[in-house]
């Protein structure tokens, strides 16, 4: 008989099936470790993100409260910390000017760390919501003149040529009127005739109008409203501007050539003529009249960012007869560049208030820009190619082709002030 011998193929059968095994588990480890691997580091940027996430809502958190702690009037330094969840932000406090502060968040979450930071200006803020507002004296549009936005009226609202409002138009208590003009919006007063109303009207009487929305007869009138400037406010702009200076000398003060100029107080008349470039860096107060004429340009230097400048005139000792602005000509006037930058003409002459017929503001010919008229006390009168963003006045004239074309960012324009002033957040972003 032949003997078989199965011991070595029985190894080698083994050593075999080793091999494939551990073959096996190298590939089957690859294969895992290359679909684990992009697993786990999406897991870890995920979890990067979720902490980056976390720093970043902590410390704009943070930014939030310390800002609302200095507009409210409480102080805030450097090395604050401000507790958040199962952490801590940080708030830095830099002092660009005696007008403008950066306030800097920085939260930290394990290794990641966001920081944020708001820029904060001091100033005195005036809302204005209306394109055109006046007081009881009222608003008169003659020729083609129109308005651009909302209008608000403590006393009539008149019109002869069926002039155009692209919103809505108040005219405010019993004796209120809505007279000859044509709007898109709404109307409310207490007596409307020979208008054209696009939207809805709400009245006490109403005869020969068109009006194509839905009719409220027997509404109540609508409130006188205050002007957004007060009395009080423009003293505050003019101790800022006092701040800066007198120039007494010589007077008449005229500037023909680029001239930067504020904060300062001007102890008489002001004259702008020819074609200079004026740079305001602070408000001006003219105890006198202002007149700038011909291609003159009034511009806000562009590092103080969206801040507006006023220019005030007001002679104390006779407010009937002085306190006069006229801008005319082809003059120009230009915010810092930023959004929300506005040049504020400002009269305090009271003539209209009481009865006279001084003007208080006369804007003329084709001036135009980022230019604001006020005069709470005065009669403001507006006329040829004349464009400008908001108008408020005792009485409000505008004549022949002028426009009042509004602007959002005025709900809430923002005009440097003295150190009483608030702060009001002026940008927002990260670092």
């Amino acid at each position: 008989m032949k003997n078989i011998n199965i011991t070595n193929k029985s190894r080698e059968s083994g050593q075999a099936m080793l091999i494939v095994v551990i073959f096996f588990l190298f590939i089957s480890s690859a294969v895992l470790f290359s679909v684990t691997t992009p697993l786990l580091s999406e897991l870890r940027a995920a979890k990067r993100h979720t902490l980056a996430e976390e720093s970043f809502y902590r410390a704009e958190s943070a930014l939030e409260d310390a800002v609302y702690r200095l507009k409210k009037g409480y102080t805030v330094a450097t090395g604050d910390t401000i507790p958040l969840g199962a952490g801590v932000a940080r708030i830095s406090v830099e002092t660009e000017s005696p007008d403008s502060q950066l306030v800097i968040a920085s939260a930290t979450t394990t290794t990641m760390v966001r920081r944020v930071t708001a820029g904060i200006s001091r100033g005195v803020g005036a809302s204005f919501f209306y394109g055109t507002q006046s007081g009881i004296g009222g608003i008169l549009l003659e020729n083609t003149s129109r308005v651009l936005g909302n209008l608000y009226s403590n006393g009539p609202v008149q019109a002869t040529n069926d002039n155009l409002i692209t919103g809505d138009v108040v005219s405010a208590s019993s004796t209120g009127l809505i007279d000859g003009i044509h709007a898109t919006g709404t109307a409310y007063a207490h007596t409307i005739q020979n208008a054209e109303i696009d939207g809805d009207a709400h009245y006490q009487t109403i005869t020969g109008s068109t009006v194509w929305g839905t009719l409220y007869p027997g509404s109540d009138d609508q409130p006188e409203v205050p002007l957004p400037i007060s009395d009080a406010d423009v003293a505050e702009l003019e101790q800022a501007a006092l701040d800066g200076g007198v120039i007494t000398s010589p007077c008449p003060y005229t500037i023909n050539s680029d001239t930067p100029l504020g904060p300062v107080k001007i102890a008489c008349d002001l004259s702008i003529t020819g074609s200079p470039t004026i740079t305001l860096a602070g408000p001006v107060w003219v105890v006198g009249d202002i007149t700038v004429a011909n291609t003159a340009v009034l511009q806000i230097d562009s590092a103080l960012g969206a801040i507006g400048i006023a220019v005030i005139a007001d002679n104390p000792a006779d407010p009937l007869n002085s306190g006069t602005i006229i801008l005319k000509n082809s003059t120009t006037y230009s915010g810092s560049g930023a959004e929300g930058s506005y040049i504020l003409m400002l009269s305090q002459n009271t003539s209209s208030e009481n009865g006279g017929g001084v003007k208080a503001i006369e804007l003329q010919n084709s001036a135009e820009g980022d230019v604001i008229l006020y005069a709470a006390h005065g009669k403001v009168e507006i006329q040829n190619n004349v464009t400008l963003k908001e108008v408020t006045g005792h009485v409000v004239n505008l004549k022949n082709s002028a426009a009042v074309v509004y602007e959002t960012g005025l709900e809430n324009a923002l005009f440097t002030s003295g150190p009483s002033g608030g702060w009001e957040a002026s940008g927002w972003s990260e670092l």
